[in-house]
């Protein structure tokens, strides 16, 4: 059955009536769809916050409030939904292991090597199977288990930025063992250190030696660990100006691979709120890793890791000119600027009944109105991206 709205000034608002989508006066959302209006307060909310006046549902004929479909059923059957919903369920087997794997170590326990590996080899094959999935996915952070989804995050940007330069898959295998277990030196450390931000100096030394202490680590329990793995775990932290740690060192005495590691880290954790420090969108994450070309990491790493990526990666909620807003899908690597997007608001920053992809690489990118704009905070929106494409 059809919805009915009613557009009224805000002092016609009750409680008990259901607001469809509002925005005060600067386009800033405030309520999600079919917000039930319990109190007075949260009218005076709405007056204090710019809102002259906002539309209400009424209800339809069979007395009930309809619901939105969340995403349409053309996203929902596609191959592109079904892919990122067994990327995710694998995803979390990886970061499942990773924690066992880490946990052993730390309690002195036993953990085949081995099955690490067979986890890395299966987690990299992935990876260059459905590239996009993947990276798009490394925007799910998890809080609770932050070190090690940091840690299959860092792993999956690393292998598929040595895949993008062309490296073999024995050299791909070495840098994402040794990405995956960068941060390794860490369970040396108290759990406080891991989630902070910001560290006083004290603390800051103690960060600084878990790049040794994770060679350290590893070396007393497994011996096989290859050089360019350890390299990794080692240097991740370097800087070619020679202003990193722990040894400061410059240039070309860096290894490269470890290089490829440091960007992909500083990406993943520029885009993680940690503390009171809010998460970067990707696009400002890439703008403050550009910033230090040259001086930090090489310039042909971060241009390939951008191109990598896309400008918009996948789960980026982005705005178009025409004022639609949606969130990326697919990128193209032909023509960054153009990705695939499930378009969720309309031009009037309305929530769409039904949502539609659009493909704006193709003929459509000759239509200014729907190029990207911009992109946009997905918080300020009630929107989770990946929530979005995974579970529709």
């Amino acid at each position: 059955m059809p919805e009915f709205f009613d557009k009224i000034p805000l002092q016609q608002l009750r409680p008990g009536m259901y607001v469809n989508d509002v925005f005060n006066g600067t386009g800033i959302f405030l309520f999600t769809v079919k917000n039930k209006i319990t109190g007075y307060h949260q009218i005076e909310s709405l007056r204090r916050q710019g809102v002259g006046f906002c539309s209400i549902i009424r209800e339809n004929q069979s007395g009930k409030i309809q619901q939105y479909a969340p995403v349409s059923n053309q996203w929902l059957n596609s191959q592109q939904h079904q892919k990122l919903k067994t990327v995710n369920l694998n995803r979390k087997k990886i970061i499942k292991t990773v924690k066992e794997f880490m946990a052993s170590v730390k309690t002195g326990k036993f953990f085949s090597f081995s099955t690490l590996s067979s986890t890395i080899e299966n987690l990299i094959e992935q990876v260059l199977d459905n590239t996009d999935s993947y990276l798009g996915l490394c925007q799910i952070k998890s809080y609770n288990d932050e070190l090690y989804t940091h840690s299959v995050n860092t792993a999956v940007l690393t292998s598929a930025l040595g895949s993008h330069l062309g490296y073999s898959s024995d050299k791909i295998l070495e840098m994402c063992t040794g990405a995956l277990l960068h941060d390794i030196g860490k369970i040396g450390l108290p759990d406080y250190l891991i989630k902070k931000a910001i560290y006083n100096s004290d603390e800051l030394e103690q960060i600084k030696r878990h790049p040794l202490l994770g060679i350290k680590i590893l070396k007393q329990n497994y011996r096989n660990i290859a050089p360019v793995s350890l390299s990794v775990i080692g240097q991740h932290h370097e800087r070619i100006n020679g202003s990193g740690y722990p040894n400061c060192l410059k240039g070309s005495v860096i290894d490269e691979s470890a290089m490829l590691c440091a960007v992909c880290d500083i990406y993943d954790n520029l885009t993680t709120e940690k503390g009171k420090r809010k998460a970067c969108l990707p696009q400002e994450a890439l703008a403050l890793i550009f910033q230090v070309a040259d001086e930090e990491y090489p310039r042909n790493l971060i241009e390939n890791f951008t191109k990598l990526l896309g400008i918009y990666p996948v789960g980026s909620f982005v705005r178009l000119e025409s004022g639609e807003m949606g969130v990326v899908t697919k990128t193209n690597r032909q023509t960054l600027l153009f990705p695939q997007i499930l378009v969720l608001f309309n031009a009037s920053g309305e929530r769409l009944n039904n949502p539609f992809l659009r493909d704006i690489s193709k003929s459509d990118q000759l239509n200014g109105n729907h190029r990207i704009k911009c992109s946009l905070d997905p918080q300020l929106f009630k929107i989770d991206p990946l929530n979005v494409l995974i579970r529709g």
